[in-house]
């Protein structure tokens, strides 16, 4: 988080320019996260608030990134998680449901729990994708 605090200090703008699917079904989580992608000039894709929705987007989209919800209403979302895996696109789970089969069959994204402030989420997806950039 001190990354990306330092860099919104010195003006500049972590996401600018990069297309970031959010899966959320809470529309107050999503609007914040909205806001806060849009604050940096990232541009959103979504929200999907469904399986269907989100699955959409992350099939047929240009992305840089996701924030996902993995309980999505009554189902979880994990076929987005492979989906965006798959295609390689970074990702961050925002869950405030994670239960440990959960949490060890996603291990390899960070999962942040709810509730968190979209700082705190913008700055692991920002980790997430320094860490899948090509070097």
């Amino acid at each position: 988080m001190e990354s990306l605090r330092l860099q919104m200090e010195l003006g500049r703008t972590v996401l600018k320019g990069k297309r970031i699917l959010i899966v959320e079904d809470e529309p107050l989580i999503a609007f914040d996260l909205e806001a806060a992608i849009k604050a940096q000039d990232g541009a959103v894709v979504g929200p999907a608030h469904s399986l269907a929705d989100a699955m959409q987007l992350a099939e047929n989209e240009d992305l840089q990134g996701a924030i996902l919800d993995v309980r999505l209403q009554d189902c979880l979302a994990t076929s987005v998680l492979e989906c965006l895996k798959r295609r390689g696109i970074p990702c961050v789970v925002h869950t405030g449901q994670a239960d440990p089969a959960l949490l060890d069959t996603w291990s390899y994204y960070p999962m942040i729990n709810k509730p968190a402030l979209p700082e705190v989420v913008l700055a692991a997806l920002d980790d997430e994708m320094s860490r899948s950039a090509p070097r």
